[in-house]
């Protein structure tokens, strides 16, 4: 196929006119047969993957050092020399596909590519592409800030990934000494990071109006390749999480309260409940590495070879430093069946989960690699993220590497379930708070800070404590900077509501695990092997699974996430494990 002629010649990209070369040969390409159509969209594709690996590499390096002027310099130039014609040229090919005469002899096997591509062709507006680039531009400057972000804490400047431990700590002065010093730096960046989202928001809207949609929340979803559920759904399934799941958080935090014996403040929203000591539960990236990678072989044979191939490769990027961006990720390497995971490693619990999260999505990249045509490894987030969050489940009872001692092990797997309820209210406020934005274009920041105020009453839950019950200017002060610190508000709008979907298939097919391990296991891989070739209730179906936003089959499954979490609360030894 041509594009072993780019890899071959090792081309340089340094602008479209050096791979122009092979996308006009297909332009250009006679298709004679539904064979001929097939070859071609799979020469396509394969061109596709040799730009997307080339931005791939662009993108991860610039992450990994945004100090580094040179690497967004070369990142900006593939957004300003290269996409635009890929975008025309990409809209030019799907119309070839499209309307070819041997499009409707394609088998079902390119019936979620064929509908994929026909959206593709509908939402293209060449008008676009310069407002695209800016936003890109613009997202690549929220990473900027963020990353820059340190404070000065007993001497030493540490980041705010860092400054994470002390927010744990039992020292009540601790936590709340460096609490004051993260919201402080925050609010230096404050006022920057609001105009920069207006900004944002005036692109996506002039976006989506060329597109004719009435506005950015519309467009978002429709451009998402959200076909199989609708916007009238998610609202619906915020309902649920509001009636159903916020409640049981409320329980969740009522009983944090208690054990603290404090009228809870912001700095006490991450210290453990239960321990009285933050032990680590690995020494450095490289030990959470080989000890991931046994947990991942306890699952099933071969799972953490692939992290260990990927580290080999050095294709991991888990240390926490000054200049690298915030986030964590797991970005597919089109060329082949790895990734590379980017993380800021904290050597506690939620490090690990988060490293099995990352390695959860490497999974699904690697069983999907050898699909054909490539477009369709890769299905929306609602099941990518299904990937990752199992993942974290089918491990728990494989962590005795992390946890030798029992009473740490039953700690870190009670604050995990707690954790995976608590989030649920956080993703219903991120989406809400979005659909906001961007239906009430003009917005003040004074009412855009009103709007986060009415939704943390509406869900009166934080992702890791506390019901409000106290309205200080201090709690306000941290309501308002506590909201930019979500990337997904800039970076990926609407991409978050995938997460609250995928959990529920997670938790029910670690519940399934729970009853038929080997069955468990094997539903996993089915869905990872099925990539994007099916819609996406049959590929929850490979799951074990159902796709349901139904109150009653959320109730169900928070009835087993409740007996869940008592049963592990129950399983603390004494009660020297629980903080007095």
């Amino acid at each position: 196929m041509r594009v072993n002629q780019l890899e071959q010649m090792k081309i340089t990209i340094t602008s479209w006119e050096d791979v122009k070369f092979y996308y006009e040969e297909l332009l250009e390409r006679t298709i004679n047969s539904a064979q001929e159509l097939k070859d071609f969209i799979s020469d396509r594709a394969n061109g596709d993957n040799y730009l997307s690996q080339d931005f791939a590499w662009r993108y991860i390096k610039q992450t990994c050092d945004t100090t580094n002027e040179e690497l967004k310099k070369s990142y900006e130039s593939f957004i300003d020399k290269v996409q635009a014609e890929r975008s025309k040229t990409s809209d030019l090919l799907n119309k070839k596909i499209v309307e070819s005469e041997f499009a409707d002899q394609l088998d079902g096997a390119y019936y979620i590519f064929m509908r994929s591509a026909k959206r593709a062709i509908e939402l293209f507006k060449e008008e676009n592409i310069p407002l695209q680039q800016e936003i890109e531009k613009l997202t690549s400057q929220y990473s900027e800030v963020v990353s820059k972000m340190t404070i000065e804490h007993n001497g030493e400047e540490i980041t705010f990934k860092q400054a994470e431990k002390y927010l744990k700590d039992n020292d009540r002065a601790v936590r709340k000494q460096v609490r004051e010093k993260v919201n402080a730096r925050r609010e230096q960046d404050s006022k920057f990071l609001d105009e920069l989202l207006d900004k944002l928001i005036d692109l996506r809207n002039k976006v989506a109006l060329n597109s004719g949609f009435p506005n950015y929340v519309e467009y978002a979803h429709y451009s998402n390749n959200r076909f199989d559920y609708t916007i009238a759904d998610v609202n619906s399934f915020h309902d649920a999480i509001k009636n159903i799941i916020t409640p049981l958080c409320q329980s969740i935090q009522k009983h944090r309260k208690e054990i603290l014996w404090v009228e809870l403040k912001p700095y006490d929203f991450d210290v453990s409940l239960y321990s009285k000591t933050t032990n680590d539960c690995y020494k450095n990236s490289n030990d959470l590495v080989q000890k991931v990678s046994a947990t991942l072989n306890a699952t099933h044979p071969g799972f953490g070879d692939l992290i260990l191939k990927m580290n080999d490769l050095n294709q991991l990027d888990l240390d926490t430093r000054k200049g690298k961006w915030p986030g964590g990720y797991n970005y597919p390497l089109a060329m082949g069946d790895t990734s590379f995971i980017f993380m800021n490693a904290s050597t506690d619990s939620y490090g690990l989960f988060t490293m099995l999260h990352e390695c959860g999505h490497a999974l699904h990249h690697y069983y999907t690699s050898g699909i054909e045509p490539s477009y369709q490894r890769h299905p929306g987030s609602e099941v990518c993220e299904i990937a990752s969050m199992a993942q974290e489940l089918l491990s728990i009872d494989k962590l005795d590497n992390f946890f030798p001692n029992k009473s740490d092990y039953n700690i870190a797997v009670l604050e995990k379930l707690e954790d995976d309820l608590l989030i649920f209210p956080w993703i219903s406020k991120v989406d809400l708070f979005q659909q906001r934005l961007y239906t009430n274009i003009g917005h003040t920041h004074d009412q855009r800070h009103q709007k986060r105020i009415q939704l943390t009453q509406e869900y009166p839950v934080d992702t890791r404590t506390g019901t409000y019950e106290w309205w200080t200017e201090e709690y306000m002060n941290y309501l308002w900077i506590n909201w930019q610190k979500q990337i997904h508000i800039f970076d990926y709008p609407f991409y978050y509501i995938e997460y609250g979907i995928a959990s529920l298939a997670a938790i029910a097919m670690w519940k399934n695990y729970l009853t038929d391990k080997a069955q468990g296991v094997k539903n996993y891989i089915n869905l990872l092997k099925t990539g994007d070739t099916k819609t996406m209730p049959e590929i929850f179906q490979e799951g074990g699974v159902k796709f349901d936003f139904s109150s009653q089959y959320i109730q169900g499954l928070m009835d087993f996430m409740q007996d869940k979490i008592d049963k592990a609360y129950e399983s603390l030894d004494n009660a020297e494990d629980i903080k007095n």
